[in-house]
């Protein structure tokens, strides 16, 4: 099928604005799940447009989209969903039985998109996009989710959520039962990592949710180890 026959070149033909163009190509034959590069799918495009695009999205879900596709580097449309919390598209894609347990590349499931934050390079500004906890709680209370996968490092999404500080995240997490036992490649621990960053309230948290302060890293070191080299780092700092 000749892609300029069959669909727009022009992105801005995928959002909600050019719906009654996207439903005559499809009722054209326009085939949903088309290939436009790297594995990347229309159906990813449309999610991936800056607006809901929730009219495009499910004309196309309606014509066969198939929701679990991925592009070269194992992104479902989940995945960009969830990583541009968009909220009324992660609700339509999961109704729409959406793999929730699915990995990337880098081994990093639907739950370590929603759980971290990242930077949006707009230039000459750059924003922090902070985990949306809307979309957490909708992934958490899914039958199927495993909150306790681990990426390509060996981190959970509670590891990344105490990593980057995302105290709401975290929080959430272990509320779901999220396992704060489960050590990274290098046998760091949520207590480790949390023990690495300026003092705030996921310790407490952690340890209130049964997180051990014997485990070892590859370091030999336990948690506790950590506590009292950045108490004596700070001392020495501000002596």
């Amino acid at each position: 099928m000749d892609i300029r026959g069959a669909y727009p070149l022009n992105l801005h033909d995928y959002r909600d604005s050019n719906l009654a163009g996207l439903q005559d190509i499809l009722e054209k034959g326009g085939d949903p799940n088309y290939q436009v590069y790297s594995g990347i799918t229309v159906f990813h495009e449309a999610v991936c447009f800056p607006s809901d695009n929730i009219g495009a999205f499910r004309e196309l879900i309606n014509a066969g989209a198939n929701v679990n596709c991925r592009t070269h580097l194992d992104l479902t449309p989940l995945h960009l969903a969830v990583h541009y919390r968009k909220r009324r598209v992660v609700d339509a894609l999961i109704q729409s039985r959406a793999s929730v347990n699915v990995k990337d590349f880098l081994g990093r499931t639907i739950l370590h998109h929603a759980a971290c934050k990242w930077a949006l390079q707009v230039r000459p500004a750059s924003f922090q996009v902070h985990p949306d906890m809307w979309i957490i709680n909708k992934l958490l209370k899914h039958d199927s989710i495993d909150r306790n996968l681990v990426d390509s490092n060996g981190e959970t999404p509670l590891l990344v959520a105490v990593k980057d500080q995302q105290i709401e995240a975290v929080e959430l997490l272990l509320f779901k039962e999220a396992n704060p036992n489960i050590c990274n490649n290098v046998s760091e621990t949520p207590l480790h990592g949390a023990f690495s960053q300026p003092p705030n309230s996921i310790e407490i948290q952690l340890l209130l949710s049964g997180a051990s302060i014997y485990s070892v890293d590859k370091k030999g070191q336990t948690p506790l180890d950590i506590l009292i080299k950045s108490g004596l780092d700070s001392q020495r700092m501000n002596g």
